[in-house]
């Protein structure tokens, strides 16, 4: 084992605990802060779960909150073209539509029957065509747990 998933335990474990404490848990509402805050903190301990080592762990959080690219290697920055930077946009404006839906379908108006739920399911097919199309004309990874 390494000390990245000891600090990706205690990550886990002490974000579950300050929820359980504020009492955040028994929230269920949707809130673009909240699922931002979320996100991030998912994404920090993924680093950690992920990373070989604290030092790449902390270097790759740097990079994440740095608005450069000094901290991108250069055979990721590579990958990072603007097509990409699109499909990562759809890919968040379907999460957030889908929370506005749900949002919307609690209360009672023209909204939550008119076009804003159906943007979301006009937009998967398309993601999902050019994540398949993309799947197929890569090269072979190996599955990420044979690796530990």
């Amino acid at each position: 084992s390494n000390w990245t998933f000891i600090v990706w335990g205690a990550w886990h474990g002490g974000i579950l605990a300050i929820e359980r404490y504020t009492g955040l848990a028994k929230y269920s509402g949707f809130s673009i802060v909240r699922w931002l805050v979320t996100l991030i903190i998912v994404m920090i301990g993924w680093v950690f779960f992920r990373a070989d080592s604290l030092t790449d762990a902390l270097t790759m959080i740097s990079a994440m909150f740095t608005p450069d690219t000094k901290g991108i290697s250069p055979s990721f920055a590579v990958d990072v073209t603007s097509w990409s930077l699109c499909v990562m946009f759809i890919g968040a404006l379907i999460a957030l539509i889908q929370g506005l839906r749900q949002h919307l379908n609690r209360l009672e108006g023209a909204l939550s029957q008119g076009l804003l739920p159906n943007i979301g399911n006009v937009l998967r097919l398309p993601i999902f065509l050019l994540a398949l199309s993309s799947l197929i004309a890569s090269n072979y990874s190996p599955f990420l747990y044979f690796q530990f």
